[in-house]
């Protein structure tokens, strides 16, 4: 009888564990870490789901067919705000943080992106590819470049608080500054190893005094900037030595240390709780960090099947560039990097490209047989053709 009880008690935690294993969520995006450090809310799939910060089942706090994104905790912990698209833009929500219904805040045409409450709770800072001021010296008309925005939690109209091109915006404990990252350039935000003159670097904006001071100069990334909590140093990503890794600068004196160091593929959505434990995702895994220690990963189950849902044919919202064929008969578009072809006399559509890499800038030969456009495969861009 002995033997019997100890057999299967080997066997349920190993049926326990390849079930966990087969529900074990991989591929994680944005996480928010809480305020009190106990709980962590991510993007998986489409929807947010909220998860105890030491892992286990994780609870699902968004439904639907729309995409929801880029989820922020209030200070207090009482509510989140979030990105969705569910009536074709990513408008900006906010919600309970124990779940509940979702309030619409914007109703822009472009794409608003939630970073960070105030200190008060009480309004959303938030990244738009709104236009820019007329006294902007950005491209007119060019939707590369982010404006902030505070707007009441409440709703109402949002208040232009900077067009510097600012990305990832965060107070600090005072909200008295903003740390960001900059950009000087179109590329893609998950472009790797980028060495450039247009490569991201750190800054701070001043509120009161409406200034700005860089606080990283080189010409690699460096991205996803948070404050300690004591506001005398930053948390950032860096790829000076290969990989985004997290470092630690401090804004005393000159002095730049390194907090992690993983291979062979980046850390991503850096966050911060109150009581400094750091939260990132490695190779889609979800990491917590506790500065001194080791990284410790966070392992998830996601035991329902909402990001399975049936393959169905949406309306087409996203064209970002598009040129028109001479001959009259027919439009070239693209649509998440990739190029497709209408005809404007009869119904039908043919993709040209399906590749990994990005595709943009089209144009039309004279005689319209021929179709232009740079694709950046074999890690360059370079022009090619498609012909009739």
């Amino acid at each position: 009888m002995k033997r019997i009880l100890s057999i299967l008690i080997l066997i349920i935690p190993s049926l326990l564990s390849a079930q966990n294993d087969s529900n074990q969520a991989r591929w994680i995006r944005y996480p928010a870490i809480s305020p009190d450090g106990q709980e962590i809310v991510f993007g998986y799939m489409g929807n947010l789901y909220k998860v105890n910060s030491t892992g286990g089942v994780a609870i699902p706090i968004t439904m639907g067919d729309s995409y929801n994104k880029r989820p922020v905790w209030s200070h207090d912990g009482k509510t989140i705000a979030y990105a969705s698209d569910r009536y074709g833009n990513f408008d900006i929500f906010t919600m309970p943080s124990s779940g509940g219904k979702s309030t619409r805040l914007t109703f822009n045409s472009a794409d608003d992106i939630p970073y960070d409450f105030d200190r008060s709770n009480q309004n959303v800072l938030f990244g738009s590819f709104r236009e820019a001021p007329y006294t902007s010296v950005r491209f007119p008309g060019i939707r590369y470049f982010q404006n902030i925005y505070t707007i009441a939690a409440s709703g109402g109209r949002p208040i232009l608080l900077s067009a510097a091109g600012m990305e990832e915006a965060r107070y600090d404990s005072s909200g008295n500054q903003i740390v960001f990252q900059d950009k000087k350039g179109y590329e893609d935000p998950y472009r790797k190893h980028q060495i450039s003159s247009i490569a991201r670097d750190i800054w701070i904006y001043n509120v009161a005094t409406n200034s700005y001071n860089q606080i990283t100069h080189t010409e690699v990334e460096d991205r996803n900037p948070v404050f300690s909590n004591d506001n005398n140093h930053i948390y950032y990503t860096s790829e000076k030595n290969g990989e985004l890794n997290i470092y630690k600068k401090s804004l005393a004196q000159d002095l730049t240390v390194q907090l992690t160091d993983f291979k062979n593929f980046p850390v991503r959505s850096l966050t911060i709780s109150q009581s400094g434990t750091l939260c990132f995702t490695w190779q889609g895994d979800l990491y917590t960090l506790t500065e001194g220690q080791t990284p410790q990963k966070v392992i998830v189950i996601v035991n329902n099947n909402g990001g399975y849902n049936t393959v169905k044919n949406v309306d087409v919202n996203k064209i970002t560039e598009f040129a028109v064929n001479p001959n009259g008969k027919e439009i070239a578009y693209i649509i998440r990097g990739e190029v497709f072809v209408t005809s404007t006399s009869i119904n039908q559509t043919k993709r040209i490209t399906n590749t990994p890499e990005q595709e943009r800038m089209l144009n039309w030969s004279p005689d319209g047989k021929t179709l232009l456009f740079s694709s950046e495969r074999n890690n360059s861009w370079n022009i090619y053709k498609a012909t009739l």
